[in-house]
């Protein structure tokens, strides 16, 4: 089993948002992580637009304890912050002014839309953050019809984006649509990073196994390290994904 997994999309901080609800399901969920192979973990609550300015320093706090807890799982087992960003107008200013966080102090920002996005709406988001020195991140892009039309996916590519899908779209079977898609376009080429968007231990745990089975089975080793390790560490690092 590979273990050296970096997962960039999770809500594993307790209490935080709609992720673990106190600490004993924080470290279930890391126990889990671990045990399918998962190293690294950003975590990324939820943002929109009217938080608190102290929202970022509870963040940063439960970060620190999460740490102390994976660390008694594995010493290098590592907790990093970051945010979700629920994509409103003057995100950017807000990124800037530190009331939201960039994936672990990176210049990588995690970025989700409502599900009706347009593409036009989603494209100018894109190109936005990117004019502000960003580099956004669509997170769990499946979600977005917009991007299944032709040519929609490379073109917010080509304008700054990068394309985040999650293990668990992989997992439903060749015949369900969403799953289909994910696969073909992780097929192709189009995806940088996956997440596992674990929020608890019963609707969304960060079970990756049956996804992990199917990957190493039609992927090249280089193409599978770069999924699951090499792209996540280029984020953790600032390098910019090809």
């Amino acid at each position: 089993m590979k273990t050296d997994i970096i997962d960039v999309h999770s809500h594993i901080l307790p209490g935080i948002d709609d992720g673990a609800g106190d600490m004993e399901e924080t470290r279930a969920m890391l126990r889990m992580a671990y045990d399918n192979g998962i190293r690294k973990i950003i975590a990324t609550p939820h943002y929109q637009a009217g938080q608190p300015k102290t929202y970022v320093e509870r963040i940063k706090e439960a970060v620190r304890k999460v740490q102390l807890a994976a660390s008694e799982i594995d010493p290098e087992f590592a907790i990093y912050g970051g945010n979700e960003i629920l994509y409103f107008d003057g995100a950017a200013d807000k990124l800037k002014e530190g009331e939201i966080l960039t994936l672990a102090d990176s210049s990588y920002v995690l970025v989700e839309f409502p599900v009706g996005v347009s593409y036009n709406s989603l494209y100018q988001a894109i190109r936005k953050l990117a004019m502000a020195k960003y580099r956004p991140i669509i997170a769990h892009a499946e979600r977005f019809s917009c991007l299944r039309e032709p040519g929609n996916l490379e073109e917010a590519k080509e304008a700054g984006a990068f394309i985040q899908i999650n293990y668990s779209s992989l997992q439903r079977g060749w015949f369900q649509g969403d799953c289909r898609w994910c696969r073909k376009q992780i097929l192709e080429g189009r995806v940088h990073l996956l997440g596992t968007d674990m929020h608890n231990m019963t609707s969304r745990p960060p079970q990756i196994g049956q996804a992990l089975s199917w990957l190493e089975k039609k992927l090249q080793p280089s193409r599978l390290n770069q999924l699951l390790s090499d792209n996540p560490e280029a984020v953790l690092s600032n390098i910019k994904l090809e």
